[in-house]
This record gives structure tokens, sequence and C-alpha cells, in this order.
């Protein structure tokens, strides 16, 4: 209603619950997406740039020298640590094909996976608690639903050590905050 002259929207995946279709129709707004598969390795990609940029100090590091100042720490090598994936599918098995090739240790977990199609991806299927308890990394490919809101809360946070990345490129609602 306060953009009268909308006429296009264009989303990155295929995938979408914010927008109300019914209403986009009824005023003639498009609705379209980028094309399919390409949010899949857009995804993955932003996946490991987050990690990278956790683990490696990045965006502080790059202030401090931009400011004039000298590099602080040394960040985490990735090589030998754990990821843990919190849904294994197509985005998901992109992420653990990357981290094998870290050296990463990879396990996931989803309330459908099975040792199989884990197996498959490279990774070994573990508990939710060991998971969240093992992992060095903990990165989460799921679809918003009933099931998946609020998945991930104070508990899990909890059982992560306390040097523990957790990276959501998902939707923010599974993880309550």
């Amino acid at each position: 209603d306060r953009l009268p002259n909308l006429k296009l929207i264009i989303v990155t995946g295929a995938r979408t619950h914010t927008i109300d279709f019914d209403a986009t129709t009824q005023r003639g707004i498009t609705v379209c997406h980028t094309h399919p598969g390409e949010s899949q390795h857009a995804t993955s990609e932003l996946t490991w740039g987050l990690i990278l940029a956790c683990a490696r100090h990045i965006p502080q590091e790059h202030q401090r020298v931009s400011a004039g100042g000298w590099q602080e720490t040394i960040g985490t090598i990735l090589h030998g640590k754990t990821i843990g994936i919190v849904g294994l599918g197509k985005l998901g098995s992109r992420v653990a094909a990357v981290a094998q090739a870290f050296g990463m240790a990879t396990i996931a977990w989803s309330q459908n996976l099975t040792a199989e199609r884990a197996a498959a991806a490279g990774a070994r299927l573990v508990t939710r608690d060991e998971l969240f308890t093992e992992a060095d990394v903990v990165t989460i490919h799921l679809v918003l639903g009933e099931r998946t809101r609020g998945l991930v809360g104070a508990r899990e946070l909890g059982l992560m050590k306390p040097s523990a990345i957790l990276i959501n490129t998902s939707r923010g609602p599974i993880v309550d905050e």
C-alpha cells in the first residue's frame, strides 16, 4: 500500500515465506527469484565467508590496520577442528565438502537425517546435543517452519564451547536469541 508504483520484487531464494503473494497478485506485482540453484552456491559461499571472517578476525584486524594500528590476534586454524552442520541437505552438503577440503572433521544432525545420508556427504551423524558439544563451528542450513522455529536456544548455546562459532545463514527465527 505504501509503494503504489512497485511492479517487481526479486528475492534470492525460492522459499520465500515473508511475502504475501495474494497481496502482490492483487496489486499486479510480479515476484520472482534469481536463477534456480544459484542461491545454493551463494549461501554456501557466504557461510564460508562468515566462518573465515569469524575464525580469523578479519573485520576487526582490517579495521585496526586501516586505522594505522597493528594486528592484535592470530585467529583460529580450522584444519583439525570439527564443524557441526545442522541440516545436511543441498546447502549443508556443499558446506561439508568445503569443510573436508579444509581438513575439518564433519558431524551433522537434523530431525530426519540418516547415518547413510550423512556418510554420503562425508559426515558422521550425531545427536543434537553431541553436535553442539563437540563442534568448533556450528552452521545451520534448515528451512524455517514449525519444527525449526526456535530450534537453537539458550540450552544449545550453553552446550557450545566458549570458543565455538555459530553461523546461521538460514532464517533468523531458527535461533532463539
